[in-house]
């Protein structure tokens, strides 16, 4: 047995006895924790084997579903799927269609191991999924290729990755080549006398891979353009810098580049250090990030509870909420915070929600996350590390691209993990800038400064034995 296959056994055999062994139910935050751990590591060892995170999430829903049961039970369920996972691979056929300006030179190809060439689609492609081959243009050329993957995704995924490298080949020499592939593709099983036709837009495909949504660019109220006013010259021409980056990253296709445009936008806005820009951006980011995540946890809290119209119980009307009936839009982050605070409303609440496990799972660890001082500031001294290690993760990764060629085998994660630094670097420029009497007097530098000064002074609130009562005090205020 590989290595590979020793650690996904154990790992299985855990997530197993995590879900279906003989424990003490009475120990829901140990045990929840468990599971959420030992979950986070199969699904990234299923990510790391090639399973695509649309065919994983359609995996996911086996279980949400009550539908998909069949009579089985949960543990029936489990099993049947996981064995899938662990052992199952099929064949495919992947259809691309082309547009040459010269289609001799992909249809003289005879000897390339991995595509047949032809001019016109096999007949047993028909309606809807000829449609899309041919959407937008009129190919004439359609590539054939043969692929053992885990899911049609990952097929579509990988042949698309074989095609671009013999493109790159075959135009190399060529004076403005012009070569259009099709958006969509088709891909085709066969099983027994069963044959299942999928079509992908792996175009979409590919700007699904790294998200915005859940970052600070999905839940900033403030906007940045307010801060050219407050910048010097320098500072005006540095976010500019930084800003087109973030564009190029935004409207690139390939994951390698929305790395590096990122990663070029973040630098751009810690140029002007004493140390070198790595040391600078180590020195605020991180700690920038903590401090900024801990109101950010909190409003997560409350947007779980809006959106399952939780019933207020009866501590929390009496105590932080009073009148309310429900979780709704008049409920503030501060009242999520003042529940937290208040151990027997935050219990009762816990216990009213029934079988709502997600939910359960995320106030008793924000509940945690913020019980007292103590624990505020173990949280941020764990995010910092996780946020340090993660950036110099990505400035490694970002060195090999830029100096090797590397492309293979990039993380989406890693590309919304930048984003997310990203925008919370904006959102400090954006807030100190805000708080600036003067106009055109600042440099970045100043106003990344003054916000870590404000993270600085609630890091020091967590460490002092004056407990912290309000949300307020967790929002780092710019000192400028």
């Amino acid at each position: 047995m590989s290595r590979d296959e020793d650690y996904s056994t154990h790992l299985l055999d855990a997530l197993q006895e995590a879900l279906f062994g003989q424990v003490d139910l009475t120990q829901k935050e140990r045990l929840t924790s468990r599971i959420y751990t030992l979950t986070s590591l199969y699904t990234t060892h299923l990510l790391n084997k090639g399973y695509s995170p649309t065919y994983l999430f359609n995996r996911a829903e086996m279980f949400t579903r009550e539908s998909n049961y069949s009579g089985k039970s949960f543990q029936e369920q489990f099993q049947l799927i996981t064995e899938r996972l662990r052992s199952h691979t099929t064949s495919y056929e992947v259809y691309f269609s082309l547009r040459a300006h010269k289609p001799s030179c992909l249809l003289s190809i005879d000897d390339d191991p991995d595509f047949v060439f032809s001019e016109a689609a096999p007949d047993f492609i028909q309606g809807p999924d000829l449609e899309k081959l041919t959407k937008d243009f009129s190919p004439n050329v359609i590539a054939k290729s043969f692929i053992e993957a885990t899911d049609y995704v990952t097929a579509s995924w990988r042949i698309k990755d074989k095609l671009d490298k013999l493109l790159d080949a075959v135009t190399a020499l060529e004076l403005n080549p012009k070569i259009q592939v099709a958006a969509h593709c088709v891909t085709i099983s066969r099983n027994q006398n069963m044959v299942h036709t999928k079509t992908l837009n792996i175009n979409l495909l590919l700007g699904f891979l790294s998200s915005e949504g859940g970052t600070y660019f999905s839940n900033a109220d403030t906007t940045i353009r307010h801060a050219l006013t407050k910048l010097n010259g320098q500072g005006r021409e540095q976010l500019g810098r930084s800003l087109r980056y973030l564009r190029l990253a935004r409207e690139s296709v390939s994951l390698e580049q929305k790395l590096l445009n990122l990663w070029i936008s973040i630098e751009s806005l810690f140029a002007d250090g004493e140390s070198s820009i790595l040391s600078n951006i180590l020195e605020y980011v991180p700690q920038i990030y903590a401090v900024s995540a801990l109101s950010r946890r909190v409003g997560y809290l409350r947007d779980l509870l809006v959106k399952c119209q939780i019933a207020a119980t009866p501590l929390i009307k009496a105590h932080v909420m009073a009148g309310a009936e429900t979780f709704g839009a008049d409920t503030t982050d501060s009242h999520i915070f003042d529940i937290l605070r208040h151990e027997p409303a935050a219990m009762e609440l816990f216990y009213s929600l029934d079988q709502k496990e997600h939910l359960k799972f995320k106030l008793l660890s924000t509940f945690k996350e913020m019980e007292n001082n103590q624990a505020i500031a173990n949280r941020v001294k764990r995010s910092e590390s996780d946020v340090t290690r993660q950036l110099r993760r990505i400035y490694f990764l970002r060195n090999k691209i830029a100096h090797t060629g590397h492309y293979a085998n990039i993380r989406p994660q890693l590309v919304t993990h930048l984003l997310d630094y990203l925008a919370v670097c904006y959102l400090a420029i954006s807030t100190s800038a805000s708080k600036a009497v003067e106009n055109g007097a600042q440099s970045i530098g100043d106003l990344l400064a003054a916000y870590k000064m404000g993270a600085d002074v609630v890091i020091s609130r967590s460490k002092a034995s004056n407990p912290i009562g309000k949300i307020g005090e967790l929002v780092p205020v710019p000192i400028i």
